[in-house]
């Protein structure tokens, strides 16, 4: 059963210094997600002094959207579940549903609108690993179906694209 989505953003996480915006860029052949600066330019997003507030985030010109950066001193950590979604009809694997019930947490549409992007309170053990095959890559015709997690030295793109009772 599709989900309705509504647009909104925790204001816990549009108060921080932790924004930047975002672009696609092509890199050895395909599209690669890169941060942007204020002036619209490409960034690292480990650097902090190029980090923003979410409305700066939004003035950048030139970027495709907003993306939040996890902090090494911060308490968010991000789930990215990809490709276990039906962009179509809104439905998730019967695997991703029980993660998103598990987790509980801030959840949103990825930019493909075939995935979902988890910002939970968490810190992951040092040493464990970012990106693990998804239970559910056995069942898709997409080869790329991971989970990733992180907690520093990265970000992720953020639609606003809520699902319903995870904002």
């Amino acid at each position: 059963m599709p989900r309705a989505r509504t647009p909104a953003i925790p204001s816990e996480l549009t108060s921080l210094r932790q924004w930047v915006a975002w672009k696609y860029l092509v890199r050895d052949g395909k599209p690669t997600k890169v941060p942007l600066g204020r002036g619209g330019y490409a960034v690292s997003a480990k650097d902090e002094q190029e980090w923003m507030s979410h409305a700066e985030a939004l003035a950048v010109p030139n970027k495709v959207g907003v993306g939040f950066v996890f902090s090494p001193a911060g308490p968010y950590c991000g789930v990215d579940l990809d490709s276990c979604r039906d962009p179509a009809t809104g439905d998730f694997t019967t695997e991703a549903l029980d993660l998103l019930e598990k987790l509980g947490s801030y959840s949103e549409v990825s930019p493909s609108g075939t995935g979902v992007k988890i910002i939970l309170k968490a810190r992951m053990a040092e040493g464990s690993r970012h990106k693990v095959p998804a239970p559910w890559k056995a069942t898709t015709a997409e080869k790329n179906a991971f989970i990733e997690c992180y907690d520093k030295g990265r970000f992720f793109t953020i639609t606003g694209d809520v699902l319903p009772g995870y904002g």
